[in-house]
């Protein structure tokens, strides 16, 4: 059930009761004080029973809340019992520590620490932490306009003062009226809703960390969101981490503009280390996050919406078309030897970058090859100046996983 970035399985097999209660033993080991909150998964109510039973330090509740409210609340080490954007049939946990999501060494010591834990029979000392909604509300730029589809998620347990007009404003644990993933394939009501009411759409994730544009029934990229928050909120000179699938005419643009860009692997643990390390303003991924260091050093997809429900409708979807190259992103049920691809890569002429999987820059297109950290398949992205290059690029791609199929 350890992930790279967090707990996650399939509840009543790869995540259970019992093995949450040795998941606050383990968490016991790395502090005395707990801040706990969930989002609406029906399971949940049993995993927070699970944990208050495995936890024997003081435990403050934050109840049903997104995963920023937690963050927010986390002065010491909180535990999100989300499964993020997974389907209602998945269960997991978020750890943070310091009000950012743990690190890959922080991941690694839970780790170890669950290996060995033994819990001790006693019970959590409890306090209601409910009043982390309101505070971490009140830390918010206000929303001015907008059409806010909460997914039914975690969201919905935001003041509905908040949101200025919402879609899917009730909480919806099985997530049947949309899923918790924001994507372009998800977003129909949303599109349709923001032709018909004549404003700009902002969705979250099933947890809120993510969140996705939309602007004149058309879903807008991350990446092009990003240059959008770093041209009005950002100074020249400023840096900008973003993962390595971000489209390289957006890091042309940024860079173009005046702006450090840093590049990092994909996932939230890269995002903040790179963040820190780098002394950056923003960091952002391609599908949806984004890290402002002086809100929260943790992913929140309300603040950048706030700060960009001000745009008047069609603005945004008019500066993404500046944007002129063609971006295909698709998933491979597979599995690959990504060194012996990067050396294929390599002999072919292109110009190879392994920090997450393989980028190469073949002059004609730009591949990027990865193996996914949340599911058991390769993401594959081809970028070029038109729709016959990138096409061609998925072409290679496909060559190279089955030369390089494991």
């Amino acid at each position: 059930m350890f992930r790279k970035y967090d707990v996650r399985g399939v509840y009543g097999s790869e995540i259970t009761p019992e093995k949450f209660i040795r998941l606050g033993a383990a968490m016991q080991c790395t502090g005395r004080e707990l801040a706990l909150g969930r989002d609406y998964r029906a399971h949940n109510d049993a995993l927070r029973t699970a944990i208050l039973s495995g936890y024997s330090g003081t435990v403050f509740d934050v109840g049903v809340c997104p995963t920023p409210v937690l963050a927010f609340a986390a002065q010491k080490q909180g535990a999100m019992l989300t499964a993020s954007h997974n389907p209602s049939e998945y269960a997991g946990l978020k750890f943070c520590v310091q009000q950012h999501e743990a690190t890959f060494h922080e991941m690694f010591v839970l780790q170890e620490n669950y290996a060995s834990a033994v819990p001790d029979g006693a019970t959590a000392v409890v306090e209601d932490a409910s009043q982390a909604l309101s505070e971490y509300a009140a830390i918010l730029p206000a929303f001015e306009d907008g059409l806010c589809d909460l997914g039914g998620g975690a969201a919905c347990a935001l003041p509905k003062k908040l949101f200025p007009a919402t879609l899917f404003g009730e909480p919806d644990p099985s997530f049947s009226m949309r899923s918790p993933l924001p994507e372009d394939a998800t977003l129909g009501a949303l599109k349709a809703a923001t032709l018909k009411a004549g404003k700009v759409g902002f969705a979250f994730d099933g947890d809120g960390d993510q969140m996705m544009v939309v602007d004149k029934g058309k879903v807008i990229d991350g990446g092009i969101v990003t240059a959008r928050i770093a041209q009005t909120y950002l100074k020249q000179g400023e840096t900008i981490v973003v993962n390595i699938d971000f489209r390289q005419d957006v890091k042309d643009f940024l860079q173009a503009n005046g702006f450090r860009v840093v590049v990092c692997p994909v996932g939230p643990n890269s995002l903040f280390e790179t963040v820190v390390l780098e002394r950056a303003r923003l960091g952002a991924e391609r599908n949806g996050h984004y890290l402002f260091m002086e809100h929260l050093p943790s992913s929140d997809g309300f603040y950048p919406a706030a700060l960009l429900s001000s745009e008047k409708p069609g603005a945004i979807t008019s500066f993404a078309e500046q944007f002129k190259n063609e971006f295909i992103a698709q998933t491979r049920r597979a599995s690959a030897d990504l060194a012996a691809m990067a050396e294929a890569c390599v002999g072919e002429g292109a110009a190879v970058e392994t920090m997450d999987g393989v980028w190469a820059d073949y002059g004609d297109f730009v591949l990027l090859i990865r193996a996914s950290n949340t599911e058991p398949l390769l993401r594959i992205n081809s970028e070029a100046r038109n729709r016959e290059l990138a096409l061609a690029g998925i072409k290679k791609a496909d060559e190279l996983i089955e030369a390089c199929k494991k």
